[in-house]
């Protein structure tokens, strides 16, 4: 019965995922669930999918973590945001928690997770204490309050966002004024068509030009602090984690399955050479909210706003709707 509803959620996101993104992706319905798949058969201690990491990111700097940061990177950033006297911190798009904890267990803060895969909360909540806390919901439409966190954070996951100006409309939103704003994003001038079709196994991430990038922050109500460039460590992670689980695939694919492994090799390979060659960059950046809140969504967005950031963790069996891609193919 659970799992059924958990597919008619995922049929229902899907129809209003295929238009609300920015180009068509034939069989949204099988990402969704690939997504919440990967959470369910992958990310685990031991499995050999988290052994050929552990060999990319080197000695004690692989914790969980999806994208291509590396522990240190992650607590530098959440140092450089989370001040003394923030005590709420949100974490978008966060996975299965790893960053969350380390930063609750490192800073001493408390943070709320939000994702929208309904597994990867669920494995939050298995593995969190009092400091950490999650909910299911969808990027750009936080379900949280306005100006009821000191700092958010989003790692490795604005190019699997549709809209970046929209994300970060919302994150000014949930943000108290000062409040501080630390993401990572892949730069470098818009993917053209023929670079798009090279990612023949999964959606093609947002990718924006710096310049462009932190203009559209300044627009949506953030002074920029800090600016660090990431890009020659994070190559160099890419290139490892595809030579580790080309290596490796066929006890990750074991694990995973054979398409969706398929999918993670071919995904990974294809940004693994963008990154190596120059063509995508990697930056993380401090902003900070400035001015008043704004306390309405976008016009186009109905509905109340929901939870409060101390809520319960949620524990519905129905995915919230998700305007972000599903990016676990990505990793």
């Amino acid at each position: 019965m659970r799992r059924s509803i958990r597919t008619q959620a995922a049929r229902r996101a899907s129809a209003r995922l295929a238009k609300s993104l920015a180009w068509p992706v034939p069989c949204m319905h099988d990402l969704v669930v690939a997504f919440d798949r990967w959470y369910d058969t992958v990310v685990r201690a031991g499995s050999a999918h988290q052994r050929a990491c552990s060999r990319a990111f080197g000695p004690e700097q692989y914790i969980g973590q999806n994208g291509f940061a590396r522990r240190d990177d992650i607590l530098a950033l959440g140092a450089a945001v989370v001040s003394r006297d923030a005590s709420r911190v949100l974490d978008i798009c966060c996975g299965c928690g790893a960053p969350a904890r380390l930063l609750a267990n490192e800073l001493g803060c408390s943070v709320v997770g939000v994702d929208s895969s309904l597994s990867a909360v669920q494995q939050l909540q298995r593995c969190a204490d009092e400091q950490v806390t999650a909910a299911v919901g969808d990027a750009l439409e936080l379900p949280f309050q306005v100006a009821c966190f000191d700092a958010a954070l989003v790692l490795d996951s604005v190019a699997s966002i549709s809209s970046v100006r929209d994300l970060f409309h919302e994150v000014a939103r949930v943000l108290r004024p000062g409040g501080a704003f630390g993401w990572t994003a892949e730069t470098g001038d818009p993917l053209s068509a023929a670079e798009q079709a090279q990612f023949t196994r999964t959606t093609p991430p947002t990718v924006m030009e710096r310049g462009a990038l932190l203009q559209t922050a300044r627009e949506c109500g953030f002074s920029i602090v800090e600016v660090y460039d990431w890009s020659s460590h994070t190559a160099l992670v890419a290139e490892r984690l595809f030579q580790n689980i080309s290596r490796d695939r066929e006890l990750i694919a074991a694990e995973l399955g054979v398409e969706p492994l398929e999918d993670l090799v071919a995904t990974l390979g294809t940004l693994a050479e963008m990154l190596t060659s120059g063509r995508l960059g990697e930056l993380a950046v401090v902003a900070r909210r400035s001015g008043p809140t704004s306390t309405t969504r976008r016009a186009d967005d109905a509905g109340t706003i929901l939870a409060a950031p101390r809520a319960a963790p949620t524990r519905s069996t129905e995915t919230t709707q998700c305007r972000a891609q599903p990016n676990a193919l990505y990793f």
